[in-house]
């Protein structure tokens, strides 16, 4: 089975830059102490994966129910992975959803919605 894409959004939407952030997964490095002092630091793992925070802001109803119709169906509430293109650098990666996109009415009572959404670079070979 393929692996299926971010869905692109009519009209066209963008995260917003503002929050957009990108970090390590997890901390990666083990930090033992002994007695002595002494520290020996050590990473535990080869790669980390990428952990991004971001939000939608104005996004229409149609363009909500296609990102969490994507989150339930196509990926399986968020198990499954997919290929999304990171819009900062446009570099592609495999993700998984980190959590439940959440949705919320903007307060403008224009019936938009501002939703949030984290995904975790999914480590591994996927074609």
């Amino acid at each position: 089975m393929a692996v299926p894409d971010f869905p692109m959004f009519t009209p066209a939407q963008k995260p917003e830059q503002d929050g957009f952030h990108r970090e390590p997964a997890y901390d990666p490095v083990l930090r033992p102490q002994f007695e002595s002092g002494s520290e020996p630091w050590r990473s535990r793992v080869t790669k980390v994966p990428w952990l991004w925070s971001f939000e939608y802001r104005g996004m229409t109803t149609g363009n909500r129910n296609t990102l969490m119709v994507f989150w339930s169906d196509t990926v399986s509430n968020g198990a499954a992975v997919f290929h999304w293109i990171d819009p900062t650098d446009s570099v592609a990666y495999y993700v998984r959803f980190a959590a439940q996109p959440q949705a919320d009415l903007e307060p403008d009572g224009m019936g938009l919605w501002r939703v949030r959404v984290q995904l975790q670079e999914a480590l591994g070979t996927w074609e």
